[in-house]
């Protein structure tokens, strides 16, 4: 037998008495093996129903954040139309804010020129004050000079008033003549009226006199008829006295005039006097 070949027979009886051991070993412990595979088993199985715990917890959860996240949507689309009306009535108000700062800027200068205006106008009346100062000397002595015209003008008035007295009596003298001269001759006297040229001078101060033969009140007016017209001298302007008897009533003036008859439009009445038909006209002198 070769030495290799007795190598290989050891070799093959180590190989075979550590199978032996093994098999030995293995058969011993073949209980604890299945003692391990149940155990593992049964760890399995725990396992798998804590995993399918869990996933039914982890559907649980799902399903609330789907609904969680539906509501969380619905309020987000609610905020989002808020928003957008918020920001639709935010530009409306910036709108209502840029009209009402150029309001403010167009009142701004308008203020602006009504008070240059008004400066302007300052300016103006300073210089008007000024040239009243300058004349309110003249003005003084205008005022003055006034008064002294209008005490002057009293006067006269005075001495009008005077005269005017003194007219009427040498008129009221001049009827009461007249009336004894139509006496003396009845046959120059006329009732439609009559003319009488009294020759005392010239013909200048001729004056002429008859009766009133009518008499009408016209929107507040009194007016006279007259048989005196152009053929006696009379015309548009004439004057005249009214008498009754010796007392004085009042004072006419022709308005419109015929050849044979006029009217006259009575002005002054004697307090507590009317004029009456019949009455005694008489023109004043110098007609």
């Amino acid at each position: 037998m070769s030495t290799l070949t007795k190598v290989f027979v050891v070799l093959q009886l180590v190989v075979s008495l550590v199978v032996a051991a093994l098999v030995v070993v293995a058969v011993g412990k073949l209980p604890n093996y299945k003692e391990q595979v149940q155990s593992a088993n049964l760890g399995w199985a725990a396992a798998e129903a804590q995993v399918n715990n869990l996933r039914a917890q982890l559907n649980a959860a799902t399903t609330g954040n789907t609904e969680a996240i539906k509501d969380l949507q619905g309020k987000m689309s609610t905020l989002t139309a808020s928003n957008q009306a918020k920001d639709a009535t935010i530009a409306q108000l910036k709108i209502e804010k840029d009209a009402a700062e150029a309001r403010a800027t167009q009142s701004g200068n308008t203020v602006q020129v009504l008070t240059a205006s008004v400066n302007s106008l300052k300016d103006q009346l300073a210089a008007k004050d000024g040239e009243l100062n300058k004349v309110r000397p003249e003005i003084t002595a205008l005022i003055q000079r006034n008064a002294e015209l209008e005490r002057a003008n009293n006067e006269l008035r005075t001495q009008n008033d005077f005269a005017s007295r003194a007219i009427k009596k040498l008129q009221e003298e001049l009827v009461a003549a007249n009336e004894k001269a139509s006496t003396a001759a009845p046959a120059k006297a006329e009732t439609t009226g009559a003319v009488a040229a009294l020759a005392a001078g010239n013909q200048s101060n001729v004056q002429i006199n008859g009766k009133i033969t009518g008499v009408q009140n016209v929107a507040g007016k009194t007016y006279i008829s007259l048989p005196l017209g152009t053929r006696d001298g009379i015309k548009t302007g004439t004057q005249f006295a009214i008498y009754r008897g010796t007392g004085y009533i009042g004072d006419a003036t022709v308005t419109r005039v015929a050849p044979d008859q006029s009217v006259a439009v009575v002005g002054i009445v004697k307090e507590g006097q009317t004029v009456q038909n019949g009455d005694m006209v008489i023109s004043g002198v110098g007609q």
